[in-house]
């Protein structure tokens, strides 16, 4: 993703997928514009982004400091919302250390809140139950925690029953919607977007759809490249 003006004139529910695979890679700010501006209806939306390329393995303290410096980063560009991969910050896995995550996720939203940055920050968490999901985290400029979208299409290879995945060990929640900066916004992860049949156990619910039905104007879509362990 490079620098610059982000425009579309794609359907509705594809308003903008903003694009943050993890991998070595600096972060770029450009802004999301609507249609509306082009076609002048509706109006057009302005929400400058940050999104980081970032190495994400399962030392959940050096993925800290890389998150923190994409949180710099992305306060001297001005940007209002910081994207970040799939499970950036505790890691991609299904063992990460549910403890360290937490601990880190409060210092990444006091830098945040402090640079007036929002996030969409991608982390699996255990909740109180110890229940895991893989997950986008929402938080305002203030810090203040909107919610998570939980992984919905998790995956499990279908061509090899006894193989267990993300299915196995991960736990999804319903689909919902995010006011961020005045916008509705969703988030969709990996495969929630294209339902690979190979690494599906279901139908494809048009997830992009859905989220659009409920006035989603922006839906941030993240993933995770294997970069290899570290």
């Amino acid at each position: 993703m490079l620098p610059g003006l982000m425009r579309t004139n794609a359907p509705p529910w594809w308003l903008l997928v903003l694009l943050t695979w993890g991998a070595v890679g600096p972060a770029a700010a450009g802004e999301a514009v609507s249609p509306g501006e082009a076609t002048g209806t509706p109006p057009p939306l302005r929400l400058r982004v940050a999104g980081a390329q970032l190495p994400v393995g399962r030392d959940v303290g050096q993925n800290l400091l890389t998150i923190l410096r994409a949180i710099e980063y992305a306060a001297r560009e001005r940007a209002q919302v910081l994207v970040t991969p799939e499970g950036s910050l505790s890691g991609y896995t299904p063992q990460f250390d549910a403890a360290a995550t937490a601990q880190a996720l409060d210092q990444v939203r006091h830098r945040a809140r402090a640079a007036g940055i929002a996030l969409v920050l991608g982390t699996c968490f255990a909740d109180e139950t110890g229940a895991r999901y893989d997950a986008q985290r929402f938080y305002d400029q203030e810090g203040n925690d909107l919610g998570f979208h939980a992984k919905v299409l998790l995956c499990r290879r279908m061509a090899d029953p006894g193989t267990r995945g993300e299915a196995d060990f991960f736990r999804s929640a319903p689909l919902r919607t995010f006011r961020l900066n005045g916008v509705v916004v969703g988030g969709l992860i990996c495969n929630d977007l294209w339902a690979n049949p190979e690494w599906t156990p279901g139908a494809d619910p048009f997830l992009a759809r859905q989220l659009a039905s409920r006035g989603a104007r922006i839906i941030f879509f993240v993933g995770k490249h294997r970069t290899g362990r570290r």
